[in-house]
């Protein structure tokens, strides 16, 4: 169940948490959690369901950071998660804004070297 969220809508196991109103999963997933926390993960489990099967394969890369109307997904879960026809536009609408978009350049493991000795402070000029 977990697993399709996060997959589906790319979110840590936090802000599932935060979405279904428990400060962690742990209860939960080990079956001592709460009726409202098991209804409310099993209500975001079937929305998850439902994006899937309308808006076709996983889409967690697509779905994380493009923002529709001023929010992220995220976002917009967090105001109405309840109402699954608008989530699923949400969704539809980013994943058509996000292959707008152009891809991003390479990564290369210069490029992660030299963002180390940055953070570092390694390099800097007297």
């Amino acid at each position: 169940m977990l697993t399709e969220i996060q997959e589906v809508f790319g979110l840590h196991t936090l802000s599932v948490a935060e979405l279904i109103g428990v400060p962690t999963l742990y209860p939960l997933l080990t079956g001592r959690g709460t009726p409202k926390a098991a209804k409310g993960l099993t209500a975001l489990y079937n929305l998850a369901v439902k994006v899937r099967k309308e808006t076709g394969p996983p889409t967690r890369a697509a779905l994380t950071s493009v923002q529709v109307d001023g929010k992220t997904l995220l976002g917009h879960l967090k105001a109405s998660h309840r109402d699954p026809d608008r989530i699923v536009d949400v969704c539809r609408r980013i994943i058509r804004l996000r292959a707008e978009l152009p891809p991003p350049p390479p990564w290369t493991p210069k490029d992660s070297a030299a963002f180390r000795r940055m953070l570092m402070g390694i390099g800097k000029s007297a």
